[in-house]
């Protein structure tokens, strides 16, 4: 927002911190590594004098540390060899002895039964002297940050001026990636931001002022990775993805080939923006009004885990109970040499490009009543619109027709239910839902002066504020069914070396997104109702100010909110409890959960494509009441006070910032309402005080006490 002026100025700074300057932690052994280097400088003048003026600026931040560290465990040359007994022990379980079933005998097994992608991707961990197999790591740990602005200031004439102002940002930090897959923790950031205003101000006469704004945004925020282990590197029979990602495959509590949160992605947004606001003063009414519009744009690719996700949990190598002896615990990486995953899956990773159309108007008066009363009133519209998906990805689940066993048109092996856009009772123009256009939001305040003296005032003020959720939030949408791919193999009957071995139907990959395709079992799926009703807050409060002698004003303001409709997640399709016996066991267990879900109880055949299904649901609420009270001195007799004093309670049900999951009890909204986390603090008190000392006659008294 700063600009030039007729004369040249400038400045250049730089910051530094390191261990030279750094004093150690009083809890550290030693000094912290932080090594950040912060340097700049800003240049403003005129290119003509009392006409065109320009300024400029720029910053860089160089952070770096040493390398953080970390433990892992791997097999060790003893497994390797089929020798479990050590890392059985009770050394190595926390004081338990884990007891192996066959094909072990005394927790020994033949090699030969290894998996060969087992052994080949343990290559890529070195070897071990631990004998529980413990092994370090350590992670890069730095970044880069630039930022610079230009802008460049027109005085057209006494009444009309005019801007263009450039900002722009770019963020980096290379892999954390060491040399060990276990390094392999986070993506490495790449981002760049730009930014360019074009304003103007035109004072018509006395009494209006029109101010107009353009502006266009892009953000290109990217994530890359180091390509380290995929599963054809490992010999796996599985299709390569089509964009080249790592597998990603965990063994509970020890090696894992790169971490969940080291997946690529690139979310390109864009945005287009412009408004006009103009002021009219007519007699005593200050008048008020202008609209903008916006249009963002987002196309954004998540990779996933369409490389492959492997789970070795120790299930495959665990004892069920039996003759009233316990469960015993396998051992996971017994399971992951012998190539038993818990379980496998694979996705066609998440596209979501999205666009919408942001508009709003408004229109405001601040008039004097008379003497003692001034009002503000105004309204603003802002139709919800709602995200439109340029690719059509986004789908609806209709009870009603999956109770009537209809299916979609566009996808007929889609279950019974699931709406694609241009289905019957679907046909939103590619929206999640359908268009809003009655959204008003009225305002209304005042000022009031009870004796007309100037030393007591009374504010009050209510008004509703819409809320718009960013363009992130429905990219879930992206990875359901058909387009996500989503598919999930438990103990596939290939193991490690041949996942799709046995499923229906083989390998699905790549997938044939035509109108016949074949939709999976246990398919994951996202609703939101047909007439969702946008999120609004409404506010008020109510002060009394008075001023208490020559110096000293006491305040007492009672401040509340109320946001209706607010959005949260709840699950459709959650699986039943049935109490009893059923048989030889209990008629619920976690084997038997997804025959127990609500869809698939009510139809076997369609329900079981079906496996979470997540809707949007509008009618959770908040709420926010506080009493604040202050008292102030102003700086006079030497002395200043400021105190202040709330007393406060937010209440709160489940909300959700992007679309998926569900509140606990998905047929409670309630169950989950409590105090707002974090931000429920009951009192608050504020206390600042300033003291002038005395002026003292004594030069060095002086020198030391008086300000």
């Amino acid at each position: 927002t700063k600009s030039g002026g007729n004369a040249f100025h400038g400045d250049v700074f730089e910051f530094v911190r390191n261990r030279a300057f750094t004093t150690r932690n009083f809890f550290a052994s030693e000094p912290d590594t932080l090594r950040r280097h912060q340097f700049g400088g800003t240049l403003g003048g005129a290119i003509v004098k009392n006409k065109l003026f320009f300024f400029t600026g720029y910053q860089q931040t160089i952070q770096k540390s040493d390398a953080s560290k970390g433990v892992s465990f791997i097999p060790t040359p003893d497994m390797l060899r089929g020798d479990f007994t050590t890392i059985t022990s009770p050394r190595c379980n926390g004081g338990r002895q884990v007891i192996l079933p066959a094909p072990f005998v005394n927790n020994q097994v033949s090699p030969s039964l290894f998996s060969p992608a087992a052994l080949k991707m343990t290559s890529y961990y070195g070897s071990t002297t631990d004998p529980c197999g413990q092994v370090g790591f350590t992670t890069n740990n730095s970044f880069d940050e630039q930022a610079g602005v230009a802008k460049v200031d027109w005085q057209v004439n006494t009444n009309h001026t005019a801007f263009l102002r450039y900002l722009v940002a770019h963020s980096s930090a290379p892999s954390s990636y060491t040399g060990s897959p276990l390094s392999i923790l986070d993506a490495a950031p790449d981002n760049l931001v730009n930014s360019i205003t074009l304003g103007e101000t035109w004072v018509a006469n006395a009494s209006t002022v029109n101010t107009f704004r353009a502006n266009f945004n892009r953000a290109a925020v990217n994530k890359t990775q180091v390509q380290v282990m995929t599963g054809r590197d490992l010999g796996i029979n599985m299709t390569p993805p089509a964009v080249p990602n790592n597998i990603f495959i965990t063994v509970s509590g020890a090696l894992y080939s790169v971490g969940i949160q080291s997946f690529s992605a690139s979310v390109p947004t864009q945005s287009w923006q412009l408004t006009d606001d103009v002021s009219l003063i007519r007699g005593s009414h200050q008048i008020q009004f202008g609209g903008n519009w916006i249009r963002p744009v987002q196309n954004a690719l998540y990779v996933g885990t369409n490389g492959g996700n492997f789970s070795f949990s120790g299930q495959r190598t665990a004892i069920a109970a039996q003759g009233g002896q316990p469960a015993q615990p396998g051992l996971p990486m017994a399971d992951f040499l012998l190539g038993l995953p818990a379980s496998f899956s694979q996705s066609n990773g998440s596209v979501d490009a999205q666009r919408i159309h942001y508009v709003g108007f408004y229109v405001q008066d601040s008039f004097r009543v008379n003497s003692r009363l001034r009002l503000n009133v105004g309204i603003r519209w802002e139709p919800y619109l709602s995200a439109q998906f340029k690719n059509g990805r986004v789908t609806h689940f209709d009870r009603a027709k999956f109770d009537a066993n209809i299916h979609s048109a566009i996808f007929p092996n889609a279950p019974a239910g699931v709406l694609y856009p241009g289905d019957d009772g679907f046909k939103t123009n590619n929206r999640a839902h359908n268009v809003r256009l009655n959204n008003f939001s009225p305002r209304i305040g005042l000022v009031w002066d009870p004796r007309g003296d100037g030393r007591m005032t009374v504010r009050a003020s209510w008004g509703i504020l819409p809320e718009m959720p960013h363009l992130l939030f429905y990219n879930g949408f992206g990875g359901v069914q058909p387009w996500g791919g989503g598919i999930t193999v438990p103990a596939p009957i290939g193991g490690f070396d041949d996942p799709w071995r046995g499923h229906p139907g083989g390998n699905p990959y790549p997938l044939n997104l035509t109108s016949n395709y074949v939709f999976p079992i246990n398919g994951g799926y996202m609703t939101v109702p047909l007439n969702l009703r946008p999120t609004y807050l409404q506010q008020w409060n109510l002060s009394i100010q008075r001023q208490l002698g020559a110096n000293w004003l006491a305040s007492v303001t009672y401040m509340g909110n109320n946001t209706t409709h607010m959005w949260a997640a709840r699950q459709l399709n959650p699986s039943v409890f049935i109490p009893g016996t059923c048989g030889a066991g209990p008629c619920s267990t976690l084997g038997n959960a997804p025959a127990r879900r609500t869809l698939t109880l009510a139809n076997p055949t369609q329900g079981a494509l079906i496996n979470s299904l997540t809707e949007l649901d509008d009618g959770a609420t908040a709420s926010y009441n506080g009493l604040l009270t202050s008292l102030q001195h102003r700086f006079a007799n030497n002395f200043t006070v400021l105190a202040n004093y709330t007393w406060s309670h937010c209440i709160s049900d489940p909300v959700t910032t992007l679309l998926g999951g569900s509140y606990t009890k998905p047929d409670d909204r309630r169950f989950d309402r409590g105090n707002c986390g974090g931000i429920d603090i009951r009192h608050l008190v504020n206390i600042s005080a300033a003291i002038e000392s005395p002026r003292f006659n004594g030069r060095a008294l002086r020198a030391i006490a008086t300000g």
